[in-house]
């Protein structure tokens, strides 16, 4: 019984240190800014150049309810300063792009054409007729039964190791291995603790 109280122990160690990775990883994304400043992207209302790179203070951009921060078409990122937390304006897939490219528009990317190779078919010659051979029987492709319809194949693909851990991993919608790792350790624990409550009980 002490053997299972250690793993047991050891267990929730293990998913507490996960939850406090998973919850630092999260925290950290959003850092005080330096010097009360923070980068946003200026709006300008021009259609060829509709954003400008600024650093402006914080009491300018959510942290008082003025100036960038009641600008609708700003994009200003999320950060945390103190005990005040601001989510961000107009922090969206598509904004957060932009920010990320020095507040310019990504490029969008070119499709290279593939070029097509024409075969012209030849035609027969008026002067000689087209002789009609005899159609030959086509043997059955592989994994068709002679009756056309397909035969059941043998070959079973096994599912690849991990994918059900990986399934769940993208469930949490975080692109972050820290995060990832987190949860990994989380589900360890848990499993592990279920193993010694099975195991407890089987001795009971």
């Amino acid at each position: 019984m002490n053997k299972l109280k250690r793993l047991r122990a050891a267990a929730l160690a293990v998913i507490l240190g996960g939850l406090g990775l998973m919850l630092g990883t999260v925290a950290a994304q959003a850092t005080a800014p330096p010097d009360h400043k923070v980068t946003i992207c200026h709006a300008t209302a021009s259609a060829t150049n509709p954003f400008v790179q600024i650093s402006v203070d914080i009491a300018s951009s959510g942290y008082l309810q003025a100036g960038h921060s009641l600008h609708a078409d700003d994009i200003i990122p999320p950060y945390t300063y103190g005990d005040f937390s601001y989510p961000g304006l107009n922090w969206n897939a598509a904004h957060i792009a932009i920010y990320n490219n020095g507040c310019n528009a990504p490029a969008a990317a070119q499709p290279t054409p593939t070029p097509t190779n024409t075969v012209p078919t030849p035609s027969p010659s008026p002067s000689q007729p087209s002789a009609s051979p005899n159609p030959s029987p086509t043997p059955p492709a592989a994994g068709v039964n002679p009756s056309g319809s397909p035969s059941p194949s043998t070959d079973a693909t096994p599912a690849p190791s991990g994918a059900v851990l990986g399934e769940a991993l993208a469930a949490t919608g975080s692109n972050n291995p820290l995060v990832a790792l987190g949860l990994f350790l989380v589900l360890i624990g848990l499993i592990a603790i279920a193993a010694t409550a099975v195991t407890a009980r089987r001795r009971a």
